[in-house]
């Protein structure tokens, strides 16, 4: 059995929906201690699906985390997922989830076979997408190295006091008339291959 634990959003199919602290609690001890044999009991309960802020359900046994402290009082120990949206209260649920050594159930882990399949792939397309468009906003050496090549404009005496990004470069200088351009040669710092920024102004005279 699965227990969503909220005061307002409805439960997901296959869940059992408890609204208030004390609703839970009488759900998971009833079936918690069921007893199937002379000397069997048998434990129910698979998941507790659980918000922490219990809206107008707070005066029947107080927010959700109350039901932590609870399983902890009572030794029980259930996997859990934290589907609240309050910062503050996922991390002090988190603390008493860390402390007793339970489980926190990601929402991935909740995902069929299937379902997870598709999000792996999206994933994988997400980042394909998002290294083409690194690739294109920045030169790419052979060696996989991205650097910004509008980082290696610099002037002569920028260049007389340190050396140009990324690693080293130099400057093969042509004059039209009053404006003087240069073809800045730079190396990548991984593996020293060279690369050129062609025809960059840099004075005018």
């Amino acid at each position: 059995m699965k227990l969503w634990i909220d005061d307002v959003r409805p439960a997901p199919e296959g869940y059992v929906w408890c609204k208030s602290v004390n609703d839970a609690k009488y759900m998971i001890s009833k079936y918690s201690e069921r007893v199937i044999g002379p000397c069997i009991r048998y434990d129910e309960i698979e998941l507790l699906d659980i918000d922490h802020d219990a809206g107008d359900y707070a005066s029947d046994g107080g927010d959700y985390i109350r039901i932590l402290d609870w399983l902890e009082e009572t030794g029980r120990n259930y996997p859990i997922h934290i589907h609240s949206q309050n910062p503050v209260g996922v991390e002090n649920m988190r603390r008493i989830i860390e402390r007793n050594g339970w489980k926190e159930v990601k929402s991935y882990d909740k995902l069929s076979p299937n379902a997870k399949l598709l999000a792996l792939r999206k994933q994988k397309d997400e980042l394909e997408a998002k290294i083409k468009e690194l690739e294109t906003q920045y030169t790419k050496c052979e060696c996989g190295y991205l650097f910004d090549i509008n980082e290696v404009d610099c002037d002569y005496e920028e260049y007389t006091r340190r050396k140009c990004f990324p690693s080293k470069c130099e400057f093969d200088d042509d004059e039209y008339g009053d404006v003087k351009y240069a073809d800045i040669i730079f190396y990548c710092p991984v593996c020293g291959k060279k690369h050129i920024k062609n025809h960059i102004f840099i004075a005018i005279l």
